[in-house]
């Protein structure tokens, strides 16, 4: 059977061939072709099943109209929705996706970012888990374009897109605070190098030091990422018998570990236990008790990076136009935080004014 061309398709049309090219490759309302022959080329490709050579639009381009992503885990929501969206937003400007996770591992990461360049990957988008700037460094100095997300080296003329971690965990601490709560515990994933997990740190220890709260170091407890949720099991168990009445999970992942926690253990949320989670998930709005949440801005993040990733792409000069991009989260207060003596109060108060 022979193999369908681009002529083949812009002869059916009654087109020039250049037309359909620029169709295919994203490029027609750039160009000023209407949606009605837009919509006609992209029919009579399906029609025809037109199958485009990637190699050879590689090798005419330059490019290899890949573009590679790293995430510690693409099984947390907080990753698979910005991976999401950038996908959708790379493949509209005509680049295919190539998705990996790093499992909060020094070792793969670095084994990801060769494999990607290797495959002459076009640009990364990186939420790292490296300790050291050197990978990152020797990248710039070669020319290749990458974001940061998520996670900030502190490296100045590489783009980075985050949030305000430290003031993000200060107001959820604040609010536990605010509710009542006293004994509250911190739980944190590990690595403990990562910046963004040390600046929600600095805003837990900072809530408290303005609340002339003594710090107890026993009540941070750093939970290794490749055995978490059994190692948080045992570590909730110990902060409970110190007498932690509240918990501040550093991430989701520790916040439905720590829920598990107080249902096996006939635990009640929040009289018992109060509880807040940095990065929000769909279930925590509809579950019993609702979880309050430090929720980022996951969509700003993932169009700032693909953006700013085609940005460099498109002028081919990776090495202009750098931005830091430090976005604000949003507390958003639900059951798991209400303190059961305010809401006594509030009870005897209703009971009295009746």
């Amino acid at each position: 059977m022979k193999k369908v061309v681009l002529n083949d398709i812009a002869v059916s049309l009654g087109v020039s061939k250049a037309l359909v090219s620029m169709v295919l490759n994203h490029q027609g309302d750039k160009n000023g072709i209407s949606k009605a022959t837009q919509e006609k080329v992209w029919l009579k490709a399906r029609e025809l099943n037109y199958i485009p050579n990637h190699i050879a639009r590689g090798l005419r381009l330059g490019k290899s109209m890949m573009i590679g992503l790293i995430v510690p885990d693409i099984a947390n929501i907080f990753f698979s929705r910005i991976a999401r969206i950038i996908e959708d937003i790379t493949n509209k400007a005509g680049y295919n996706l190539i998705i990996s996770s790093s499992d909060e591992n020094i070792e793969r990461e670095l084994q990801l970012i060769r494999k990607f360049t290797e495959r002459q990957v076009d640009g990364l988008i990186v939420a790292t888990t490296q300790s050291n700037k050197t990978e990152f460094l020797q990248l710039k100095r070669d020319g290749f374009p990458i974001v940061l997300i998520d996670r900030s080296l502190n490296i100045n003329d590489i783009d980075y897109i985050g949030v305000d971690n430290t003031a993000g965990s200060f107001n959820a601490v604040n609010h536990l605070i605010d509710e009542g709560y006293r004994k509250i515990a911190l739980l944190k994933p590990g690595p403990s190098h990562l910046k963004n997990l040390r600046d929600r740190e600095t805003g837990f220890r900072k809530a408290l030091k303005n609340a002339g709260i003594r710090i107890n170091e026993r009540f941070i407890r750093e939970i290794p990422f490749t055995n978490l949720d059994a190692k948080a099991e045992d570590e909730l168990k110990d902060l409970v018998k110190l007498g932690a009445d509240a918990i501040f999970a550093i991430n989701n992942r520790l916040a439905v570990s720590t829920l598990q926690f107080a249902r096996k253990n006939n635990i009640n949320i929040p009289e018992e236990l109060g509880l807040i989670t940095f990065d929000d998930h769909d279930l925590f709005e509809i579950g019993h008790p609702t979880v309050s949440a430090v929720s980022q801005p996951v969509a700003q993040i993932a169009e700032a990076a693909a953006n700013k990733l085609l940005d460099k792409l498109r002028l081919n000069k990776p090495e202009t136009l750098v931005q830091h991009f430090l976005l604000s989260t949003q507390f958003i207060p639900r059951e798991s935080s209400a303190h059961f003596k305010h809401k006594a109060e509030a009870s005897l108060k209703l009971f009295e004014i009746n």
